[in-house]
């Protein structure tokens, strides 16, 4: 399924200038010889450009609140990240653990943590405000920690997977590997730190900075919990036990898209840029795209559409 986003914000500064001159806007690698001359086009808006300005315009409702409920976020208003549709992050029966719905019948999962969520009850909130459970029958090793569960049952389509980014993501973003992703705000749905005491099943909803510096791998990637520490929604932590499976993902024309799920955790002190945070696998490596396609687990993934933006290799 290709998603068709409107790209309003990226574009608005493109068709104000076009309009104003009373002419259609077009995009162009060269300039286009018009009647009086010779005019240079603007450029389409770039991946990293489009990622930043929807998410810190989110990042605005400082009135709003980062303590969330599992099984709850889908129809939570008061959460900043309203109205970012958050029916795919669900919950297992084993102590909470957090799963990211993919396709209406598959969902990632930390391999470490594999015995949370195979043959455990996985279940999620839809947009309606029902909740839908069922059984997590197996899972398929994917790359580096990572793997796809298959689940007994297909949701129904009110309970919307996350979308993900194209496998050909590279040619979006400047390299190396994913350049200018590296820096960029994203969100974590940290499962532990919470302060509702009367819901002990309570997470942090961190805004936070994605990090790409290889820690494992050039293609792993960790999130930076500083951010959190002076933004306008509360403290940021580092991720503990627990927090395995807590997704990160950026928001892309008001749609969330995958980045990760949590690996394991950085200590406040000594990790590459000495800000702690969670670190993980990322979803679109190479590598772990090829065991997904050779499995059959590419099928039915939500995909991003980024051909109307500028590509960079």
């Amino acid at each position: 399924m290709i998603m068709k986003p409107a790209l309003i914000t990226c574009l608005a500064l493109c068709l104000l200038i076009r309009l104003a001159a009373g002419a259609p806007t077009l995009y162009a690698d060269t300039p286009r010889t018009e009647a009086g001359g010779t005019r240079t086009l603007p450029e389409p808006p770039t991946l990293a450009g489009c990622l930043s300005n929807y998410l810190s315009a989110l990042a605005t409702n400082a009135s709003r609140t980062w303590d969330y409920q599992q099984l709850s976020v889908a129809t939570n208003r008061s959460l900043w990240i309203w109205p970012v549709n958050m029916s795919w992050l669900g919950r297992s029966s084993y102590q909470g653990f957090q799963a990211s719905l993919i396709t209406s019948n598959t969902i990632v999962l930390p391999a470490h943590a594999s015995g949370a969520y195979v043959g455990q009850t996985i279940s999620f909130m839809d947009t309606n405000g029902v909740v839908w459970s069922t059984l997590c029958t197996n899972s398929v090793e994917i790359y580096d920690d990572e793997q796809i569960g298959r689940l007994r049952d297909a949701l129904p389509p009110s309970v919307v997977p996350i979308w993900v980014f194209p496998p050909n993501l590279t040619n979006y973003i400047s390299p190396p590997q994913l350049g200018d992703l590296h820096g960029l705000p994203c969100v974590w749905m940290r499962k532990n730190g919470g302060s509702d005491t009367n819901h002990p099943a309570s997470g942090t909803i961190q805004f936070s900075t994605l990090y790409t510096a290889g820690y494992t791998s050039p293609w792993n990637v960790h999130i930076s919990s500083a951010a959190a520490l002076t933004g306008p929604f509360g403290f940021g932590d580092w991720a503990s036990s627990g927090d395995s499976g807590s997704p990160c993902f950026m928001v892309y024309s008001n749609q969330p898209v995958f980045l990760f799920e949590t690996h394991n955790g950085f200590p406040s002190t000594g990790a590459p840029e000495g800000c702690g945070g969670g670190q993980g696998p990322f979803f679109n490596d190479p590598a772990a795209w090829s065991v997904m396609v050779a499995n059959g687990l590419t099928n039915g993934l939500q995909i991003i559409d980024l051909s109307g933006l500028k590509r960079l290799r």
